[in-house]
């Protein structure tokens, strides 16, 4: 019988209590007969509860908006180039008694069951036709969707003859459909009819494109062309997106700005804010900056940083009910964008939209990512360029970055450059906001560490050779080191006389010895005791308190000393930590080279450490506009939700995290240092509705049990 969980409020605080010394079965097997149920005097109503619990979904969790009240409000900006300021702001009666309500609802028009659609071609072309005459008469550029789908020669799919029939003009949308074909034949042509030939019936549609640009585009297109209530689903980066999108639409439709037309889709980029004109001071913050939800008051003692964007479960709850919402949410025109989400019948979503963004809150309370959304709301979902977008979504479940290569374009490079011109191109004013001073001392030791480790990697064959083609950690670094030690590499004298193999022949010789080399439970159980020695320095390298001597040699290390003193102390380290785990190791060439192997080890978990701390700021880096990083890849930054791991499968190679070293073969010197995380293969995205709903069900329900237990109840 497996041992009780005790699960307390705290979703940090899992303990496991001992195993009970007599089994406390529930459930009695008599021969040959039905199971049994054993009555008990501990909660004897349990195996109902336990069966309502695990059969009802639990709703999900609610974000609530507080809307800030009158007086004297305060929130924290930060302009380009300049620290953090905290702006106050004066909030009169008249503002704060506005209307607190949505004004807006979530138009649920989706029922739960969605029944298969079938259309024919004649109906396409009619919608087509309707398409034309729609945007010739708002004056917009011709589309010629009529004449467009005309050329199209489709052929469907008859799974019952297994073959493909010029004759039948239905299509069917049922399930999963491919549309395949050429480049330019008219496959993105056909969605586009499609979704307006659905959309007017009433039906919800979803479309995935490749950028924002296409994204605007094909939502103006159908709300302001074509009469469908249409949106495009913007990421937080306002600013960003507008950059992105002024100069092939905004700028290229309506007369000059003095004339008094522009684009529609300004409607989605309003840069006006009614809380400005409340600011008591001179500072202001700008375009895509605004504090819409991070007002706070003097009360007591308020950490006033900038809440996280990944911030989640209570203490999520707990730092964001120090702060509001801004009185004018409900009214204020540059959240147009959100009301309008609510009442579309076509969402226009990248990739990066689709996994990243929240539904808005004056829209749900619950929180709901789009991907979720879409499959609850949307009748359809179509995908255009899907190979395309499939490349997206592993790339946003398995992201790799070069840090270090020859070009300037590298992360460890950019971040090096960016500091040096933010903080030694001012007078250090910046380094009084306490997150940019960590970032800068975290880029430092990384910076340092890397500056070690890689003319090692580059000058020194026999590491390279030793670490061997797998991805590497500082974890694993020392796992090996302990490994060489328990276990010293046979030597062979003939290796050079070794006839070569084939591929097939190889194959089979590293499958026995992975079957000879499992070793015995003893000598892993070994292993892990071993490792356990060293965990308080994996966890906190640069933590003397947690780390003792090891990171004492970190510091030593990153401090510059030369190699000869730095391998002297880490040897007297290793003589020390071998005496005390009682292993002898008299080889002295052994002995010298688990020494370099341990500082090497050293240097990657400093790495690691002080690199995940860069990138887990590096959001709120950037929201304070003190180091320029608008260029920065960010690839490693943005982090699938972890609800998506119920329903995307571990990536092949396994769900890991580490770094690659890759020689540069062509001039046999120097190479590339990658860093990488996989946590899944995210094109499963776009194929998990029904595997979605019954995990995302069971890993709730399984989360509600938990809850359970924490009450006490077993």
């Amino acid at each position: 019988m497996p041992p009780f969980l005790k699960v307390s409020c705290s979703r940090r605080s899992v303990k496991v209590l001992p195993q009970p010394t007599t089994p406390d079965r529930a459930i009695s097997f008599p021969d040959n007969d039905s199971p049994v149920l054993i009555p008990t005097t501990i909660h004897p109503q349990r195996h109902s509860f336990y069966k309502e619990t695990l059969s009802t979904t639990p709703s999900h969790s609610k974000r609530k908006i507080k809307l800030a009240s009158t007086g004297y409000w305060y929130a924290k900006i930060s302009n380009k180039g300049h620290a953090p300021v905290e702006v106050p702001i004066n909030i009169p009666e008249a503002v704060a008694n506005l209307d607190l309500s949505r004004n807006v609802a979530f138009n649920h028009i989706r029922q739960q069951n969605n029944f298969a659609q079938t259309i024919t071609k004649e109906e396409l072309l009619s919608s087509a036709r309707e398409m034309d005459a729609k945007l010739a008469e708002c004056g917009y550029e011709p589309e010629n969707y009529d004449s467009r789908l005309k050329e199209i020669n489709w052929r469907i799919y008859n799974e019952s003859t297994d073959n493909f029939c010029d004759q039948n003009q239905e299509l069917k949308l049922d399930k999963l459909l491919h549309i395949v074909g050429l480049l330019n034949v008219g496959k993105s042509t056909l969605l586009e009819i499609l979704i307006y030939s659905l959309a007017k019936q009433g039906y919800r549609c979803a479309l995935i494109v490749n950028d924002v640009v296409a994204q605007v585009r094909l939502a103006s297109l159908f709300s302001h062309g074509l009469g469908i209530p249409a949106t495009p689903i913007l990421g937080s980066d306002r600013f960003q997106q507008l950059e992105k999108v002024y100069e092939p639409i905004l700028s290229t439709k309506g007369e000059e700005i003095y004339q008094g037309a522009t684009h529609p889709a300004w409607r989605w980029f309003n840069p006006i804010c009614p809380l400005l004109a409340l600011v008591q001071a001179e500072e202001k913050w700008e375009f895509g900056s605004e504090p819409c939800h991070n007002l706070y008051q003097k009360v007591n003692s308020i950490n006033q940083n900038s809440p996280s964007d990944d911030d989640e479960g209570e203490e999520e709850e707990t730092e964001n009910n120090k702060y509001s919402t801004c009185p004018f949410y409900y009214q204020c025109p540059h959240h147009q964008l959100e009301r309008d989400i609510g009442q579309s019948l076509v969402w226009v979503l990248t990739p990066a939209s689709l996994i990243h963004t929240p539904i808005p809150r004056q829209l749900l309370e619950e929180k709901l990512t789009f991907a979720e959304a879409v499959y609850r709301e949307c009748h359809f979902l179509f995908i255009d360029e899907a190979d395309r977008v499939q490349v997206q979504f592993d790339e946003a479940f398995a992201p790799d970055e070069v840090l270090v290569d020859a070009s300037g374009n590298s992360l460890l490079n950019q971040l090096g450059i960016k500091f040096a011109n933010a903080i030694y191109n001012s007078d250090r004013r910046p380094l009084a906001a306490k997150l940019i001073a960590d970032a800068k001392k975290a880029n430092d030791f990384a910076q340092i560490a890397t500056d070690i480790i890689l003319p090692k990697l580059h000058n020194q064959p026999k590491l390279v050779q030793w670490l061997g083609s797998t991805p590497f950690t500082g974890r694993s670094v020392f796992a090996h080191i302990i490994r060489d030690i328990l276990e010293p590499p046979l030597e062979t004298d003939n290796q050079q006389t070794q006839p070569k193999l084939t591929r097939s022949e190889r194959s089979q010789q590293r499958q026995k010895r992975i079957e000879a080399g499992l070793p015995p439970v003893e000598e892993r159980q070994r292993r892990k005791q071993l490792m356990q020695t060293l965990e308080r320095f994996l966890q906190a390298p640069l933590n003397r308190r947690k780390g003792g001597e090891l990171s004492d040699l970190a510091f030593t290390l990153l401090s510059g000393e030369s190699d000869q003193v730095a391998l002297a102390e880490i040897g007297d380290w290793l003589k020390r930590w071998l005496e005390a785990v009682n292993i002898s190791l008299t080889d002295k060439t052994q002995f010298e080279e688990a020494t370099r192997h341990l500082q090497f080890a050293i240097l990657v978990t400093v790495l690691a450490n002080r690199l995940s701390f860069v990138l887990d700021h590096l959001s709120a880096l950037m929201r304070s506009q003190v180091i320029d990083f608008h260029d920065t890849s960010l690839s490693l930054v943005n982090r699938p939700p972890r609800d998506y791991l119920a329903i995307v499968p571990s990536s092949p190679v396994g769900n890991i995290l580490g770094f690659r070293y890759t020689s540069d073969r062509r001039s046999h010197s120097g190479g590339k240092l990658e860093y990488f995380r996989y946590v899944g293969v995210g094109r499963y995205l776009g194929l998990a509705e029904k595997r979605r709903k019954a995990r995302t069900e069971g890993r709730r329900r399984q989360e509600k049990m938990n809850q359970v237990q924490g009450r006490g109840v077993k």
